[in-house]
């Protein structure tokens, strides 16, 4: 029989007890019995390691708050919901400063009760303002729209390659069986309609979003990429591929139902966030010769949403990085990556897989190799937080 060098059996028993292990634990990962596991520790690295975009100041949000609401009340006897003549002061404002695009993540689906003066003085300013996003709300089981409404205006937005890619991937997350509509006074006025519909995962915090979606065969912006077609005037490309989606000269990261990872930029409040009160009266004191509490300029050639963040008006969510944060964030969030250039990439599982496999081998030969109880230690205290460091590594660089 042949000796086998003792040397060598050690590195063979320490690469079997590699195998064995990662062979143990790959079917629960790949099984998802780890995927809640996974999702705490991705909201823990992006709590730990957030950091502002190469575009993230030119984002910026007005948000009606507690605030507002309450000098609506108390200082213009104006009960929620406001008049839409109020918002036409935000428009305004923002085409006073030169804003690049305005997105509402606001749904006006039925007439003022004001009247029908209020619904077309805020349909002007939309059509003013010329780059404004409007928005539907798709859904499967809310919606009055079974098709898409001919006195609508489609969207004129083209993927290529989407229907292979919709055959290839069945995707079934991005088509929607029904839409709710605003008011014809802003689907014909706004530049784009845009879906306000997100997606959280199922311990409901929101880590991933859409840039499209679908209805009745049209294809639907979010609120995120419509504001980065109305804000930049050119013809824009789009083409979608497995595992990706082009938009212009970038390729976002897609999974196979066409969502991609968000990276948060820090908490509530990261990007520039001004009371929405304090813009309307910005625009008031302008109109009357006065000196504005905010100067215009602090918009220009900036990306505006609108929003809410007063709890009363139900549009706070939870996200990796604060347990409240308001709906329209997301929506920045998303406009932010894309500005940046720099979504998140999923590993894929077999590269994931491998590397498992290569760090418990290696862990098993040296643990074989070495004999006591300090040195054995001190191979467990060095491999035991590699596969975090190696996480956080793949994070820096946007995986």
């Amino acid at each position: 029989m042949m000796n086998i060098p003792n040397p060598i059996k050690k590195i063979g028993r320490g690469a079997l007890i590699g195998i064995l292990g990662t062979l143990f634990a790959v079917p629960l990962w790949l099984s998802g019995v780890l995927d809640t596991f996974e999702a705490k520790t991705w909201d823990w690295r992006q709590q730990i390691m957030t950091r502002p975009g190469s575009a993230t100041d030119r984002v910026v949000l007005i948000l009606l708050d507690q605030n507002s609401l309450d000098w609506a009340k108390e200082e213009n006897e104006l009960s929620w919901p406001w008049p839409r003549e109020v918002y036409t002061y935000v428009v305004s404002f923002c085409k006073r400063g030169g804003a690049r695009a305005l997105a509402f993540d606001v749904l006006y689906l039925e007439s003022s009760k004001y009247g029908v003066y209020d619904d077309e003085a805020f349909g002007e300013s939309v059509r003013d303002f010329g780059s404004f996003i409007g928005t539907v709300f798709l859904g499967e089981e809310t919606g009055s729209s079974l098709s898409w409404p001919s006195d609508v205006p489609e969207p004129e937005l083209s993927i290529s390659g989407l229907e292979s890619w919709l055959t290839d991937t069945g995707a079934d997350e991005l088509d929607f069986s029904r839409a709710s509509f605003p008011i014809p006074e802003l689907a014909h006025n706004a530049r784009f309609l845009a879906n306000v519909h997100l997606n959280p995962d199922p311990d409901g915090i929101y880590r991933k979003g859409y840039l499209f979606q679908l209805f009745d065969g049209r294809v639907v912006p979010s609120l995120a990429l419509a504001a980065y077609l109305a804000g930049e005037p050119k013809d824009h490309r789009m083409q979608i591929r497995r595992g990706s989606l082009s938009v212009d000269d970038y390729s976002v990261p897609i999974d196979s139902e066409g969502s991609t990872i968000l990276k948060y930029r820090g908490p509530s409040g990261t990007h520039s966030t001004y009371s929405a009160a304090a813009i309307i009266q910005s625009e008031v004191k302008v109109l009357s010769g006065e000196t504005p509490t905010i100067d215009s300029d602090v918009l220009k050639d900036r990306y505006v949403f609108f929003g809410f963040s007063a709890p009363g008006l139900h549009d706070l969510r939870s996200s990796p990085v604060s347990g409240v944060y308001t709906g329209v964030e997301i929506h920045a969030t998303m406009l932010d990556n894309l500005l940046s250039k720099d979504f998140m990439r999923s590993v894929p599982r077999t590269t994931a897989a491998l590397i498992a496999l290569l760090v418990a081998i290696v862990a098993g030969i040296i643990a074989s190799s070495v004999s006591g109880a300090i040195k054995n230690t001190l191979v467990y205290a060095v491999f035991l937080p590699l596969p975090p460091l190696v996480s956080l590594l793949f994070f820096l660089s946007g995986s």
